[in-house]
């Protein structure tokens, strides 16, 4: 019964993230919550139904596909309980962390978010250290930005779609300071954003020209987002 259900949870998970965006707010139709809610508490409790089991692989494998399914349904405060458990087993795997920062952010936990950031910051994935940039975004923390931009490159090479994340968040940071405001406008300006085919600077560099009231600006940008 066990392996059936772990199939039967990750069927379903895969099902319900066919759209990410769509998955991480929430937006399935009832029938898909329905089964994989259903998915989850095969599971329960857990303390019977999933710990006590001797295969360390699979019990990885379904701790992380509930963290982030307790994350669809939008009960991120059940994924900090599993996260607590699976610090507790010594199985808090680097995407486990990604999930919990995720849950800390829905639940407006930022203290927790910022300490456990610090603290996961090494051993986080691509996902998780993108989760950071974007929270520095929002406070300003340019540096911190560069720190997630050099810990990527740890890696190795930085995918595109992260590296121009980070770009436009960066931008974003820049103009939340009021010393930076100035060299945001002008790095977006030299992206020429216009004439881009990446969306994430577009809406990043779009932004920053609308804050700088430049309607011609973000005119062309909008204009070059919807083509």
């Amino acid at each position: 019964g066990f392996f059936l259900f772990i199939t039967a949870l990750s069927f379903l998970l895969d099902t319900a993230t066919v759209d990410p965006v769509q998955a991480s707010h929430g937006i399935l139709n009832t029938a898909t919550l329905k089964s994989l809610r259903h998915a989850t508490n095969a599971f329960s409790p857990r303390r019977e139904n999933l710990w006590p089991v001797q295969s360390p692989k699979a019990v990885q494998e379904v701790i992380e596909h509930l963290a982030y399914s307790y994350i669809i349904l939008g009960t991120p405060q059940e994924t900090l309980i599993l996260i607590e458990e699976a610090r507790h087993a010594d199985a808090l795997s680097s995407r486990l962390k990604r999930v919990a920062l995720d849950a800390y952010r829905r639940l407006n936990l930022i203290d927790e978010f910022n300490r456990f950031g610090k603290e996961w910051f090494g051993s986080l994935d691509e996902e998780g250290l993108i989760l950071i940039a974007e929270n520095a975004s929002n406070t300003g923390d340019v540096s911190l930005i560069e720190s997630v931009r050099a810990q990527l490159q740890k890696k190795g090479p930085i995918e595109e779609k992260f590296d121009s994340l980070l770009l436009a968040m960066r931008w974003v940071a820049l103009s939340r300071a009021a010393s930076g405001t100035q060299q945001a406008l002008a790095e977006v300006h030299v992206a020429n954003i216009s004439k881009s085919d990446n969306i994430a600077l577009i809406c990043g560099g779009a932004r920053i020209l609308h804050a700088a009231k430049d309607s011609a600006s973000t005119a062309a940008a909008i204009e070059r987002a919807q083509t």
